[in-house]
């Protein structure tokens, strides 16, 4: 009988014993291979080694991984590992079981035998670890670091930030480094520190600021780069941690940029008038909202003028046009000149609180003109045209204007016209004007329109202004002038029969008087006539002389000089007479020189009236028969009611 024996498989001590893991961080990773080898003799008759793990002693211990079919005289350092759980801090120290068996796959085909874990020689394995937590950055400033608002140019304190490595001091936790590194917006960030221990806080080191260089919204971000450091403990050298952001706010203001855009003033006015004034226009130029506000007075050492006003506070882009004025002083005519000086300020009132800070004054040119009123001196007083006739050319009259205001040194000029209500006209100006001092005897004239007879008063109207070219014409009070004027009509002599019942007609200027036929023997013919002043008042006088001329059978009487006829009056008592003695044809002329007068002095001739006379003295008709008689009356009656029936129909 044959039989073949085989030997258990046999495990030697694991290496290293024991087993050190080198320190780790908090999350880090901590592990160690075993060496084991089956030491069983390597001659075909050893079984093959089989190794896991058991317990371990503390729970931050980890197993991992296990040895099967290990040949004898075979080593194994990859597959059994120990490590440790690195999600706390703190020293890891115990052991681990490693189990064994003894396999007979492919040697003795025995199975599997348990090996006591100590035949091993090793019950457990000790391992030994520090874990080390990373620093923990905390910036304890508020935030925003708020600088508020600052006028440009002002050096602002920078601000240390409070940083706190905030992680337990309990001999496992790495020293903190900081940076400064990077802005944006108008922040400023400067400074460092290192290995701050842990629950240490670093108030000094890393500071943040402002630029104050360019106004507008200076607000941003300063980045504060953080490293945990192993030095002084873990070490395990530099990490790099997530930076931080802290948060800044400021505003810087430029200094207020005052404008006037009124770099000069001209103001007028006339002697005694209220004082005019002018606002001058100022603003505060910014193109935007980051501009202090502006302050503002007006003072003027010139003499003629005034100044007064304050502006307060006037915002950034804002215009005052009214505040600040000046004045022109009305007392002494003349021509001045001179400067107001705008005493300027930035202040921070409302923006950024800072104090006054004093801008360059400005000036603005002013220039003034102080006038006399002109003085208006009308001659005549009035105007009489005397005594003219309807139809005359009448020469017009002149109204002289003085300007009689004193010459100082600078004065209005008299304007002005006239006007008169009819018959009366008026025309004229005076132009550019009457100088003070100086006198018009040519511009303003008063007519006469002769078309219609009558008496008349009435007054011119003069119209004066106060003119210069700076201000608005002065009306000045109306002048009047009295004027009169009477227009007549010319005498018109005519002869008028009073009685004697002859034929009296006109032909042009000649008058004639025609008896007809006279009967002989029927005595006495006579005529009464007269010389009426044939005219409506008023009108000029009319006198008159006869002038006769040979020797007439007419018997004349009444025919002597007459003078002083007034319109519509009659000079009669002039008488014609023919005795009809005499058989003839009888003719006779006399001529009348008329003339008018009136009281202003005229004496004119009307042109020659001629009173032509004739009549004829005929024999007596002889008597008819009787019955001749009645036909002539019958006759005439019938006639008589034809006419009668005419005239009806009509």
């Amino acid at each position: 009988m044959n039989a073949e024996v085989y030997r258990l498989a046999q495990a030697s001590a694991h290496t290293p014993e024991p087993v050190t893991l080198a320190n780790q961080r908090v999350g880090g990773t901590a592990t160690q291979a075993l060496s084991l080898t089956n030491t069983a003799a390597a001659d075909g008759f050893s079984e093959r080694l089989n190794a896991s793990f058991g317990g371990v002693s503390d729970a931050r211990i980890t197993t991992s991984g296990a040895i099967s079919l290990l040949a004898a005289g075979a080593t194994d350092t990859s597959r059994m590992l120990v490590g440790l759980n690195t999600a706390a801090a703190g020293t890891v120290s115990g052991t681990a079981t490693v189990r064994l068996q003894s396999d007979g796959t492919g040697t003795s085909g025995l199975g599997t035998t348990a090996l006591p874990d100590q035949n091993v020689g090793v019950s457990g394995f000790i391992t030994t670890a520090d874990v080390y937590r990373l620093a923990n950055p905390v910036i304890q400033t508020p935030q925003p670091v708020a600088f508020g608002n600052v006028r440009i140019g002002t050096p602002v304190a920078a601000h240390a930030l409070a940083i706190k490595n905030e992680v337990p001091a309990d001999g496992f936790s790495e020293q903190l480094n900081a940076t400064a590194n990077g802005t944006t917006g108008g922040v400023t960030a400067s400074g460092a520190f290192t290995l701050l221990a842990p629950q240490a806080v670093n108030t000094m080191s890393i500071q943040v600021g402002l630029d104050t260089s360019v106004a507008g919204n200076r607000s941003g971000v300063a980045t504060i780069t953080f490293q945990s450091d192993g030095t002084g403990t873990s070490g395990l050298g530099i990490t790099n941690l997530p930076s931080q952001n802290v948060q800044v706010s400021g505003n810087v203001y430029r200094l207020a940029t005052p404008v006037v855009n009124t770099p000069s003033v001209t103001l007028a006015a006339r002697v005694g008038d209220a004082s005019p004034s002018t606002g001058i226009s100022l603003t505060n130029s910014s193109p935007d909202i980051y501009t202090e506000e502006l302050k503002a007075g007006v003072s003027t050492a010139s003499a003629g003028f005034t100044a007064a006003g304050v502006v307060g506070n006037l915002a950034a882009g804002a215009t005052d046009t009214s505040t600040l004025r000046v004045g022109l002083v009305t007392g002494t005519a003349g021509t001045f000149g001179g400067t107001a000086t705008l005493a300027l300020a930035s202040t921070g009132a409302g923006t950024t609180g800072a104090t006054d800070y004093a801008l360059a004054n400005q000036t603005v040119t002013l220039g003034g003109k102080v006038y006399t009123p002109a003085v208006a001196s009308v001659a005549p007083a009035s105007l009489d045209f005397g005594i003219v006739h309807v139809g005359d050319t009448v020469t017009q009259k002149i109204i002289a204007v003085t300007n009689s205001a004193p010459v100082p040194a600078l004065n209005d000029t008299l304007t002005g016209s006239v006007s008169a209500p009819g018959p009366f006209t008026a025309s004229g100006n005076l132009g550019a004007g009457v100088a003070a001092g100086a006198t018009d005897s040519a511009s303003l004239t008063v007519g006469l329109t002769t078309a219609t007879a009558g008496i008349y008063t009435s007054s011119a109207t003069l119209q004066f202004q106060s003119h210069n070219p700076d201000l608005a014409d002065l009306a000045l009070a109306d002048t009047t002038v009295s004027l009169a004027a009477q227009v007549n009509n010319y005498a018109r002599p005519v002869f008028e029969q009073v009685a004697g019942g002859f034929s009296l007609t006109q032909s042009g200027s000649t008058f004639t008087l025609d008896f007809g036929d006279l009967v002989q023997g029927t005595g006495l013919a006579t005529a009464s006539l007269g010389v009426r002043n044939d005219v409506a008042g008023p009108a000029d006088l009319l006198g008159g002389t006869f002038e006769r001329s040979g020797t007439t059978v007419f018997q004349l009487a009444g025919f002597t000089d007459f003078a002083d006829l007034a319109a519509g009056d009659l000079f009669g008592g002039l008488s014609v007479g023919l005795d009809t003695a005499t058989l003839g044809l009888f003719d006779y002329s006399l001529v009348l020189h008329p003339y008018g007068t009136n009281a202003g002095g005229f004496l004119g001739s009307l042109g020659d009236l001629t009173l032509a006379l004739h009549a004829k003295v005929v024999t007596p008709a002889p008597v008819p028969e009787a019955s001749t008689v009645l036909l002539l009356g019958l006759g005439l009656a019938g006639l008589a009611g034809w006419r009668w029936r005419n005239r009806r129909m009509r």
